[in-house]
């Protein structure tokens, strides 16, 4: 961390200074004075807002007092330089602008005051620390952040932008390079600040943004977990001048056979370089699929799917991004259900959202402006601290207390947590839904209050006895979802999306588990009424008899035929429109071994197998698919016997390792290599497979699992 922060900090501008100088000195009769104090202030962005603003001030006074010392300098050039910067700057002004109308998304409000809108544009909403700061204490090793590496790692985006991968990028990497030096060579005033941008937009970025690879992960400040998704979007800028000199490099080529190559066959030879030129072909159709959005409905369904769940008027919180965006997509740009109330629970830690969702969305919050927004308040010691002016009645704990994270219990509670507890009181449990589970330590036990509804939980006074509302759900996932493209492998999904839309899946699997159940009691309560009819009853059978009942949940007992049905049908129709989900058909064999019919079981088995190969050899970069598909496999050995179908068998445990390297970090693709190690009792696989897991620290801190396997095989050393 060279030394910690400060001292890094400290360090750098040290060094730049020295560094300047020397080359101030070296090149002082070559330079040109103005333009390099315009550029060196415009370079202030990077330290934060007023240092951009004070050295833009200062590098005009220079400029101004310079052109009067020295008349036929270009000092009018630096103050163009100057203005073109502020005129670039300028565009950060449509968002007070666009915040003082009051938006119904107005994230941290930055027309509050001028503090928060410097704020907003410092991201102070990420941390105190500035970016230039940050880059002093490495998140990531060199070789993560150069190299390959899941989320963030350059050198695998740079490859995959021309090429697909490894040695194919070879002739446009060469190409690259022979581009920059040939306009470096013919005309340095533009080819070396060419190279510079190149630079720049890569290493210099590289370290910059000083992305997290999950191995430096800090347990005491929560920070350097492995990035959340790709970050090759930052690194537009240096693929785009990177492009430009392979097309470089191409002319160059071109030239050089123009010049080297004796006449008659020089014209041939020219025209033959110049069909390099069809290498733009080549990324073209590499990063076609991963690009092309026509036919994809996914978002859009996954979105009105959850959204017309919701009852009228009612309170949906979500989680995260990937159930937010979508939501507020359909909701201001297609105007879908309006008046449903979308509440990210992340954002309800600040006081900026809870404000605006009282105010704007009517949501019942039953606190006033001066409980909720933050103020700078002086603390009896002097010094300062972010909270409310008043304090409010926290009804869920029986206390007072600011709105702010406080401990209560022996454990933190989120600010979320205390507002999610206050709406739900406040509106009566009545039409509250969360995209996932409500949060476990909630002091009203929010989690027996809440029952499945399709791919949602809604909070009732009284749920039902498995806390799900099967009728409506199975309704739903029959009737009403649209899942358009689900069954298409020709429409592209990332790990991410794979991710999100097993939720549809896990929702079938509650409803045909629902159903299952209720057919199994439905036979048990027929036997017990046939021997209700013959002298072996007890009366002392009766309670259970009417327990049995209860667990209907009104549904007819003699429906237990129609149950079966609805189960079997629900996956049928799932595995359908949604072949990709591995689940579905181990259910549905596992349904047919237990009525003894094997062939069947095999049969939907081997469908799955052929049907998820078809999305894993499309996409043979999804984690999901290669560990599914090797699932699928493994599952169709034990059926068939390890020994009579080898080659299977092998497969299954290549394929399953193959998605776990592709993130060693995923909880999921971990948790899917881990089932088939422990089936096999491959005790030194569990083993390593862990230690690979737990290199990403923060799966070692929180996983007491994973922190066990661990440390009884000898600690972090990779074998």
């Amino acid at each position: 961390s060279f030394g910690g922060v400060a001292n890094g900090y400290n360090v750098f501008m040290i060094i730049s200074v020295v560094l300047f100088a020397l080359m101030a000195i070296k090149i002082f009769h070559n330079i040109n004075i103005p333009w390099i104090v315009a550029l060196s202030s415009v370079a202030g962005i990077m330290l934060g807002f007023w240092p951009f603003i004070i050295g833009l001030i200062g590098a005009t006074a220079f400029a101004l007092i310079y052109g009067r010392i020295v008349p036929r300098s270009s000092w009018r050039s630096a103050l163009v330089i100057i203005a073109m910067a502020l005129m670039g700057f300028s565009v950060n002004l449509f968002i007070p602008v666009r915040s003082a109308v009051n938006p119904r998304i107005d994230e941290n409000n930055p027309s509050k005051d001028f503090q928060t809108f410097v704020d907003f544009l410092e991201r102070k909403q990420y941390g105190s620390t500035s970016m230039t700061e940050r880059m002093f204490k490495r998140r990531g090793l060199f070789e993560n952040q150069f190299g390959r590496h899941p989320h963030m790692g350059f050198w695998s985006y740079f490859e995959e932008q021309y090429s697909p991968g490894r040695a194919a990028f070879v002739p446009f990497f060469l190409l690259g390079a022979l581009g920059i030096y040939f306009m470096m060579r013919r005309r340095l005033e533009i080819g070396y600040p060419f190279f510079i941008m190149c630079l720049l937009g890569s290493v210099g970025l590289i370290l910059y943004m000083n992305f997290a690879d999950g191995i430096m992960y800090n347990r005491a400040t929560n920070d350097a977990y492995l990035e959340v998704r790709n970050r090759d979007y930052f690194f537009t800028t240096a693929f785009i001048f990177f492009g430009l000199a392979i097309g470089l490099g191409v002319a160059a080529l071109m030239e050089m056979v123009r010049t080297y190559v004796a006449e008659p066959m020089r014209k041939k030879a020219v025209l033959a370089a110049s069909a390099l030129g069809c290498l733009s072909f080549i990324p073209l159709q590499h990063n076609w699929f991963v690009n092309d959005r026509s036919n994809n409905y996914l978002p859009y369904d996954y979105a009105d799917n959850i959204i017309q769940t919701v009852p009228e008027n009612g309170i949906l919180f979500t989680s995260g991004d990937n159930d937010t965006f979508p939501l507020w997509c359909l909701q201001e740009a297609y105007r879908v259900r309006r008046d449903a109330k979308v509440v990210n629970l992340s954002l309800l830690n600040t006081d900026w959202y809870v404000e605006q969702m009282k105010n704007r969305f009517g949501v019942p919050i039953p606190l006033s402006d001066s409980q909720i927004v933050w103020q700078r308040i002086k603390r009896p010691d002097g010094s300062l601290e972010n909270r409310p002016l008043l304090m409010f009645d926290d009804r869920a704990r029986q206390r007072r207390t600011y709105m702010v994270a406080t401990r209560f219990n022996n454990r933190v509670v989120k600010v979320q947590d205390m507002m999610v507890d206050e709406i739900s009181i406040a509106a009566g449990f009545n039409n509250v839904c969360f995209t996932a589970e409500p949060y476990a330590e909630s002091p009203l036990g929010l989690r027996a209050r809440k029952e499945s509804v399709g791919v949602i939980n809604v909070l009732t006074l009284k749920p039902k006895q498995r806390f799900i509302d099967v009728e409506k759900s199975y309704d739903l996932y029959l009737n009403q979802y649209r899942v358009r493209g689900l069954n298409d492998p020709n429409i592209y999904k990332d790990d991410n999306a794979t991710g999100v839309l097993v939720s549809y899946g896990f929702g079938a699997i509650r409803i045909f588990n629902e159903y299952t159940t209720l057919a199994q009691i439905s036979g048990r309560i027929s036997s017990m009424e046939e021997l209700k009819k013959g002298p072996r009853w007890s009366e002392s059978l009766q309670p259970q008899l009417d327990t049995l009942y209860e667990s209907m949940n009104g549904a007819s007992p003699d429906d237990s035929t129609l149950f079966s049905q609805r189960a079997t049908g629900l996956l049928d129709s799932m595995i359908a429109r949604y072949p990709e989900f591995w689940m579905n058909y181990v259910l549905m064999a596992e349904y047919y071994q237990g009525k003894n019919d094997s062939a069947k079981a095999l049969q939907y088995l081997l469908d799955g197998e052929k049907n998820i190969a078809v999305f894993y050899e499309k996409s043979p970069d999804i984690a999901n698919y290669s560990q599914d598909l090797g699932l699928i496999k493994y599952e169709i050995s034990k059926i068939l016997g390890a020994t009579d179908d080898q080659d299977r068998y092998v497969a299954a445990g290549e394929l399953l390792w193959e998605g776990f390297r592709l993130n060693m970090n995923s909880g999921m693709a971990y948790q899917k290599l881990l089932q088939y190690l422990y089936d096999r009792r491959q005790s030194s696989e569990i083993a390593r497979a862990t230690k690979l897991h737990a290199q990403y620290k923060i799966n070692y801190y929180n996983s007491p699992n994973v922190r066990q396997i661990v440390d009884q095989s000898g600690g972090l050393t990779l074998p």
